[in-house]
């Protein structure tokens, strides 16, 4: 399976990677050699460490855009079914949040639940068709 990563970079879509079949491809597809295996094998090490206790505490875990690759923050969360449904609890949790506010605070959450809910459902249809 090839790896990808999904969201438009010009967007505030978070990009997503999918097709790594680990945190460790994902590091080592998505991370800046120099400041990821060039700071020596330990600290490759402890940093995988931290990434995949993110990744089984939180369900995701992710590289800075100064630490990316593509020079962007970048997502993992597994399968992009496991996207879809954590992109979809969190959309659920923004709607809630603008349901709280008034004017252009409650505009801005629903306008980044509606993002957070066409990105779930993109991860849908590339988990129906295999991708991932």
């Amino acid at each position: 399976m090839s790896q990808q990563v999904v969201g438009e970079s010009d967007t505030t879509d978070q990009l997503i990677a999918i097709g790594c079949a680990s945190v460790g491809e994902f590091l080592d597809t998505y991370y800046r050699r120099d400041r990821y295996r060039g700071r020596g094998e330990e600290y490759a090490i402890g940093l995988l460490a931290s990434a995949q206790k993110s990744f089984e505490q939180r369900g995701h875990t992710l590289i800075s855009r100064h630490d990316s690759t593509l020079g962007q923050a970048v997502w993992y969360y597994g399968t992009a079914a496991d996207a879809a449904l954590a992109l979809h609890a969190e959309a659920e949790v923004y709607a809630d949040r603008a349901a709280h506010f008034e004017g252009a605070d409650a505009e801005r959450e629903t306008a980044h639940a509606q993002r957070l809910t066409r990105q779930a459902h993109e991860m849908e249809r590339l988990a129906a068709l295999g991708t991932d």
